[in-house]
């Protein structure tokens, strides 16, 4: 996780009722948006490596505009959050050349860590839909009451 997450603004993201297992829920759909973003970099980057490689006319040819869904397509561009703008505006890359790039690159290379960010685990809070109703943790705090109580 990033340094510097402030975890009293995750909390005020957070819907109340809010158990740890909605908890849970929102740190996996924190890290799934953190490798979203990370796969765009890396596929811009791949995109770039290729498209400026000297001599690798053959392969710019499987870099460019995705035609369909089933490629590797991705908007690059960070401030969306995964929002896409469109497949037209899209760029993609076989998924070979992506893989082989990625297997080029250094071990250690800042772009292979998955970073959540503060804004990942916001996002995902605001997103975030209780596991339980309030009629439903009524219940179990009463039941939890009539534990204590015996």
């Amino acid at each position: 996780m990033h340094s510097g997450v402030s975890y009293e603004r995750i909390a005020q993201a957070l819907r109340s009722p809010c158990t740890g297992a909605d908890i849970g829920a929102v740190s996996g759909q924190a890290y799934s948006i953190a490798v979203e973003r990370s796969l765009r970099l890396l596929t811009r980057d791949a995109i770039a490596h290729y498209r400026n490689a000297p001599g690798g006319s053959d392969r710019k040819d499987n870099v460019g505009v995705a035609e369909d869904r089933t490629e590797i397509a991705l908007d690059y561009d960070t401030s969306c959050q995964g929002e896409g703008k469109g497949l037209e505006d899209v760029d993609a890359i076989d998924p070979e050349l992506l893989s082989e790039f990625v297997d080029g690159l250094e071990e250690g290379d800042a772009r292979l860590i998955v970073t959540v960010t503060e804004d990942d685990l916001v996002q995902a809070a605001k997103e975030m839909r209780p596991s339980l109703s309030p009629a439903e943790l009524r219940h179990y705090d009463a039941l939890a009451q009539m534990s204590n109580t015996t």
